[in-house]
């Protein structure tokens, strides 16, 4: 367990930061990194500037177990993507349309916006059940590689690196033989390496 100084210490530095929503995702970074349990979306801390030098200041407990295992996933459910325009207008929990590039072609996102600074969108199969629209092979292959035992990120590259309804073919394909297959995840990259747009 952290002593009161080695909690303060970077805490007080990340109460330097002047915009509040920065502030709270350094601050639960430093709560996270200190516990071993992460409270906020995994890395959304990570990528902010001032991480660094808050980092520097965190002392890790002598008696601490070593982090073997990958950060679990968000706490939410769906694809996360971390959007480099910063575009301030939006709001926190805005349901959102966004264009984004996946296998090579232009996609309609529907999502909600999970934090602003730095803008995260949220995309998930029930934001398109809402609109009444179908939900696209991206999000479904997405979905089919998690339950393959590819974690998000993982998932996350695939999708937006193959061609969506190829991907979603093969996904199938796995899924179906998954019994048979001695490792679907390895099956789904062998077959889906010649199909990867640059």
């Amino acid at each position: 367990m952290p002593t009161v100084a080695e909690l303060l210490t970077p805490l007080a530095l990340c109460g330097r930061v002047e915009d509040q929503q920065r502030r709270a995702v350094l601050m639960t970074g430093v709560m996270a990194d200190l516990s071993w349990s992460p409270w906020s979306t995994p890395t959304l801390h990570e990528a902010d500037p001032a991480w660094g030098d808050v980092q520097a200041l965190i002392v890790a407990p002598s008696t601490a177990p070593q982090r073997a295992a990958p950060r679990p996933q968000p706490q939410k459910a769906g694809l996360w993507l971390f959007v480099s325009d910063q575009l301030t207008e939006l709001e926190q929990g805005e349901c959102v349309e966004w264009s984004w590039l996946f296998g090579g072609q232009e996609q309609l996102l529907i999502g909600m916006i999970e934090t602003n600074k730095p803008l995260v969108l949220r995309v998930h199969r029930s934001f398109y059940d809402e609109a009444g629209r179908q939900v696209p092979e991206f999000l479904r292959a997405y979905d089919g590689l998690l339950l393959l035992g590819f974690s998000a990120r993982q998932a996350r590259a695939l999708v937006q690196r193959t061609p969506s309804k190829a991907l979603l073919e093969v996904v199938v394909c796995a899924y179906r033989q998954k019994d048979e297959l001695h490792n679907p995840r390895a099956y789904v990259q062998k077959l889906v390496q010649p199909l990867k747009v640059a």
